[in-house]
């Protein structure tokens, strides 16, 4: 049984997959996608977030890609609101595809999508990890996505190994970070005692792959297709380099000595094409991928010092276990950023009055990399 899984994916009509990665897509038992926002209809307009989206008629692709579900828990799946939300499951569903990790409340939303395989029960768990807005996640009177809380599937593991295989698709950590947050390495390990795998999406890059006994952590799969174009509130312009080399994981529980196998693939500038790597590109990717996963088999302190050492942006705030303080700590970054925000225009205006705001630009553009 070899059932493939699609990182952050937002679809579009331009939006394609070359020939040899959708042979690969339509040879295993299934696929799972990561839906990075809902379908909406022609007239629909976002709440004052970005408005990642893709139109109804754009399903199409996923059935073409073999994609029987797709986790809907992620940090633009509530730009339009939680009605979206609901509708978005209800035209999945409408074409056949399955959902999870969204629902119309937080009992909906933490259900697993279920299905039937080889005689094995197959289940589907989709949460997301704190981001700097709680708008995101559902209540009890509230829809929404389901939020990650790592001691809330103490017992999905309860049937491990024997009739259910439980996995865990998560959207967690940085984006551009080659490496997982500590606190997020740290509950992976602790849950492959109840998944047989775990999955991460949202960095938009490869992140490292670690096994622990017979269970393994695929912590970020990268981009799948993610249209750089104007949305309503925002324009996705070039990532990081990084971006766009990607992967596809082939996931096969009964291959005990290399159940993840991986498809390195490349991702074309402006995020609407897909295809295997070629072999320099692949092999450019699995050597990356080694480098990245050793670190993973340090612990605790030793992995901490290490990953706020390499990690890229530098002014985010580092989660830990205990929810008050991270609430604290994104507190204090938001408004920062904010203030920050409001200097930055009030300066622009300025510079605009005394016509050299685009020398500055320039000057700025050395040292911050958004200015480039």
């Amino acid at each position: 049984m070899r059932i493939g899984f699609l990182g952050d994916t937002i679809l579009s009509d331009e939006a394609q997959v070359g020939p040899r990665l959708r042979e690969v897509l339509q040879g295993t038992s299934f696929n799972i996608a990561n839906l990075e926002g809902p379908f909406i209809g022609s007239g629909d307009k976002p709440r004052a977030h970005a408005g990642m989206h893709q139109l109804t008629h754009t399903v199409n692709l996923l059935k073409e890609l073999n994609v029987v579900a797709v986790s809907l828990a992620n940090n633009h799946m509530m730009d339009f609101g939680d009605m979206d939300i609901v509708s978005t499951m209800k035209h999945l569903n409408d074409n056949g595809i399955g959902c999870f990790g969204a629902g119309k409340d937080s009992e909906d939303a933490n259900k697993p999508f279920e299905i039937e395989l080889g005689g094995e029960l197959y289940r589907f768990y989709g949460a997301m990890q704190r981001y700097y807005s709680a708008h995101h996640f559902a209540t009890k009177q509230r829809g929404g996505v389901a939020q990650y809380r790592p001691s809330g599937y103490c017992t999905v593991g309860e049937h491990l190994g024997k009739t259910v295989r439980n996995v865990l698709f998560l959207h967690w950590n940085q984006e551009f970070e080659d490496y997982p947050e500590p606190e997020s390495k740290r509950t992976a390990e602790l849950l492959t005692e109840s998944f047989d795998l775990i999955v991460g999406s949202h960095p938009h890059c490869v992140q490292g792959i670690s096994h622990h006994g017979r269970s393994s952590v695929v912590y970020s799969l990268g981009n799948f297709i993610l249209p750089h174009r104007e949305y309503f509130n925002t324009s996705l312009k070039l990532y990081p380099a990084k971006s766009y080399q990607s992967m596809v994981v082939i996931w096969d529980a009964y291959n005990q000595s290399n159940p993840v196998q991986i498809v390195p693939c490349t991702v074309s500038p402006d995020g609407q094409f897909i295809e295997m790597a070629d072999a320099d590109t692949e092999s450019a990717i699995r050597e990356k991928l080694l480098n990245i996963s050793e670190p993973l088999l340090l612990d605790g302190a030793d992995y901490r010092r290490f990953y706020l050492k390499n990690r890229v942006r530098k002014n985010r705030p580092v989660l830990t276990r205990y929810e008050i303080i991270n609430r604290i700590k994104i507190g204090i970054y938001m408004v920062i950023r904010q203030f920050m925000l409001y200097v930055e225009i009030k300066v622009a205006s300025l510079l605009d009055a005394m016509g050299m705001r685009t020398l500055m630009r320039r000057m700025l553009s050395l040292f911050i990399p958004r200015y480039r």
